[in-house]
């Protein structure tokens, strides 16, 4: 039949290094370079991110903030792989008490997304690892609960079908990995507000 698939592979968009956004239906909006760019650190200030939301209105839930980055230039495959970065949550209104970030690896079978909030929401999170849910509301995820008034230093490892998690040297989550996500294509990181990154390093483990 000619409409029989013969082969498929995975098509990839490249982003001209970060990329910063605010998720939006049915298109994001993209922002200019000055608003998320500066001199050692990527993100957006609270000020900024309140003259691109739809409700301005102080009382109103802040939007999803997205740092994100595809290229070929990762070149590290999920079975061997070490993300480390400093990050932080500066939204300071009260309707955001959970000040969530959402860590997401892109590959090319699959994601890993590691879900940080308030020590008070832990039970919200949900953690992907490949095929592997973690759902904060049947298992104790409450070392993944961090506090954002300072910059945290994450890493996360896999390396000999384990992955491991860390929260400011601290042991976070450690458990098996058996199934990857293919190669790693992508970073993406979302904030539930204002935020900032800085240190990105996506490398081998060993």
């Amino acid at each position: 039949m000619n409409d029989s698939i013969v082969k498929e592979h995975d098509v990839y968009i490249e982003s001209p290094g970060w990329i910063g956004l605010i998720y939006k239906e049915p298109i994001p909006l993209y922002l200019p370079d000055k608003m998320y760019k500066h001199d050692d650190w990527l993100g957006i200030a609270e000020k900024d991110l309140q003259n691109y939301q739809t409700n301005p209105n102080s009382s109103a839930s802040p939007p999803l903030f997205i740092l994100t980055k595809v290229s070929k230039e990762f070149n590290v495959s999920s079975d061997n792989f070490a993300l480390n970065l400093e990050l932080q949550n500066t939204a300071d209104r009260v309707q955001a008490p959970c000040r969530l970030i959402n860590i997401m690896l892109l590959g090319s079978e699959g994601v890993i997304n590691i879900p940080l909030s308030a020590p008070g929401c832990v039970g919200e999170l949900k953690m992907m690892l490949g095929k592997k849910t973690i759902d904060g509301a049947l298992n104790n995820l409450s070392a993944l609960g961090v506090d954002f008034t300072k910059p945290v230093r994450f890493s996360c490892t896999a390396v000999f079908n384990k992955i491991s998690i860390n929260l400011n040297g601290r042991v976070a989550y450690e458990g098996p990995f058996d199934s990857g996500i293919g190669k790693i294509v992508g970073i993406r990181v979302a904030f539930k507000g204002s935020g900032q990154m800085k240190f990105i390093e996506l490398k081998n483990a060993i």
